[in-house]
């Protein structure tokens, strides 16, 4: 790990119940950012607690030597103002901030009933995007051995680019990969609320459309699970999926495309046949999901992100569950 990349999660990510998420954890592990236990509800507050303030904007045009300067009444810019960076530009009257301790801390007790403890927090984008996940103290022993800690996840932004949602989860012990829900259906568990005046849903809403008992999230993740250990997944079919994914052509000149793919089918091989993130499950529908699932987490190079932040945001736009389906979905052509 990179200098710059502990400084980034130092200053940025909080990571709880580090003695219940095995070895997998430590690629978010900065100075003085990890607990054993739940993460302090102090550390989050600090960690969320920056300016946030909506200011009035003007145009300015060049008119000959003279700049001549507009109001814009109808809009408005969201500034983070110790650092000056402007998240967004949004109608005066259209969009109203969801600020972090009422939207995520307080309406995640209510929504658990305060019966869930603080198992990380993410501030991503200069803070332009928040997250905070809550989970039981105990990792579920799940079917096959799979250790998973089922959770619920509140995040909102403000720069336009997600609603204020919740979302059902699960973070595999072994890889600490994140899966949410039933894999196949992941907006099955996320409710969405939009930065708008005139649709707050009232919280209770929000409980009882999201069904919200992480024990039941355990319950119907164990089933999904159940269901792809079933699928056996013969070494030929196999091949041909890693293949197919990363677009490989034997018949192909030599090249960086064809370097690329094979590097890929490479890493793909080795998680299959020796990690003990993925080669327990080999030859089964779950051991191709995880090992896609770990090779894009862990694995494959990762360009203009810190891998814990793309990872993060992944998580919050929905982006794993259609990694994880789009796998299913290839492995089902194959």
């Amino acid at each position: 790990m990179s200098k710059e990349t502990r400084e980034w999660l130092s200053q940025n990510s909080l990571i709880g119940f580090t003695d219940q998420r095995g070895n997998a954890w430590h690629y978010r592990e900065g100075d003085n950012n990890h607990f054993s236990g739940p993460v302090p509800m102090e550390r989050v507050k600090q960690l969320f607690d920056y300016p946030i303030e909506e200011a009035t904007l003007t145009a300015s045009i060049q008119d000959g030597d003279e700049i001549r300067t507009f109001e814009v009444p109808d809009r408005k810019a969201i500034v983070r103002t110790d650092t000056g960076k402007t998240f967004g530009v949004f109608s005066t009257n259209g969009y109203k901030m969801h600020m972090p301790q009422e939207w995520l801390i307080d309406n995640l007790e209510l929504i658990t009933d305060a019966g869930l403890n603080v198992g990380s927090a993410i501030s991503l984008e200069g803070g332009a995007v928040v997250a905070v996940q809550a989970e039981l103290e105990e990792t579920r022993d799940g079917v096959e051995g799979i250790k998973h800690r089922p959770h619920l996840t509140a995040a909102t932004s403000f720069n336009g680019t997600m609603s204020t949602i919740y979302l059902r989860g699960t973070q595999i012990w072994v890889c600490d990969n994140t899966l949410q829900g039933a894999l196949h259906e992941g907006d099955a568990f996320r409710v969405k609320v939009r930065h708008s005046r005139n649709s707050l849903d009232p919280i209770g809403a929000v409980r009882e459309n999201l069904g919200f008992l992480v024990e039941q999230a355990g319950d119907e993740f164990d089933a999904e699970l159940r269901r792809l250990l079933d699928e056996h997944v013969s070494d030929e079919r196999w091949a041909d999926f890693t293949k197919a994914y990363s677009g490989f052509d034997e018949d192909a000149e030599d090249g960086r495309g064809k370097t690329i793919a094979e590097g890929k089918i490479a890493t793909l091989n080795r998680l299959w046949t020796v990690d003990e993130r993925v080669a327990p499950w080999k030859n089964t529908a779950y051991g191709v999901v995880a090992a896609v699932n770990t090779a894009v987490h862990h694995e494959f190079t990762v360009r203009g992100a810190e891998r814990a932040e793309r990872n993060a945001l992944r998580e919050l736009t929905g982006e794993w569950a259609k990694i994880d389906t789009s796998t299913l979905d290839l492995l089902a052509q194959v």
